[in-house]
């Protein structure tokens, strides 16, 4: 009847009225999903920053932490006062899960001290670890053998304070570079580099 030939028109028209509704309030949340950034993948690396002394004088490394982390690696930040409370957790997590490595440390003046004594602790659980960043500092031991590279990035001056020197490794095998950054050319304009800027440089 016509009656009914209506009604379903009708019909029709509300249901095709309530698909585009629901396709206008949903577009905006389709185009924030398409259009968004990629979350970082997480990286296999586990890596412990360990800042200078009274926590102040290392905030560049704040600004790694950061970068490291949006790349996807999970990154701890310790003052030098719980650097090896956040080592031993590490070494827990680490053994309970090894595929957490590999295991990076980097740190400046006193922090840097604990790039080489923290490779000793792990030693004895076996743990091997790929990298040691230290900046400038006196580690007053030597790299660990379960150590793979130990780039030591260091200034000097005549003062015969604030500044860091070469360190050596007992096993061969691990690759030690010794960078005496104030030998280092630098472009027009760019001052030059101390114990208290290193971890911005």
């Amino acid at each position: 009847s016509p009656l009914s030939v209506v009604n379903r028109q009708s019909r029709r028209l509300r249901i095709l009225s309530l698909s585009i509704a629901i396709g206008i309030i949903l577009m905006p949340a389709a185009s924030a999903i398409i259009g968004a950034e990629p979350r970082p993948q997480a990286r296999r690396g586990r890596i412990l920053i360990i800042r200078g002394v009274l926590n102040v004088f290392s905030l560049g490394l704040d600004e790694l932490a950061c970068k490291l982390s949006q790349r996807g690696y999970r990154v701890d930040v310790a003052p030098p006062e719980m650097a090896l409370i956040a080592a031993q957790t590490i070494e827990r997590e680490c053994r309970s899960d090894p595929s957490q490595g590999p295991l990076v440390v980097i740190g400046h003046s006193l922090g840097g001290r604990f790039c080489c004594s923290i490779p000793w602790k792990w030693r004895k659980s076996g743990l091997s670890v790929a990298l040691v960043v230290i900046l400038d500092s006196n580690p007053l031991t030597a790299v660990a053998d379960n150590v793979e590279r130990c780039v030591n990035l260091y200034v000097t001056n005549r003062l015969g304070m604030f500044h860091g020197q070469e360190v050596w490794a007992v096993d061969p095998k691990t690759d030690v570079v010794n960078l005496d950054m104030t030998k280092v050319t630098r472009p027009p304009g760019v001052p030059e580099v101390d114990h208290f800027n290193i971890d911005d440089s």
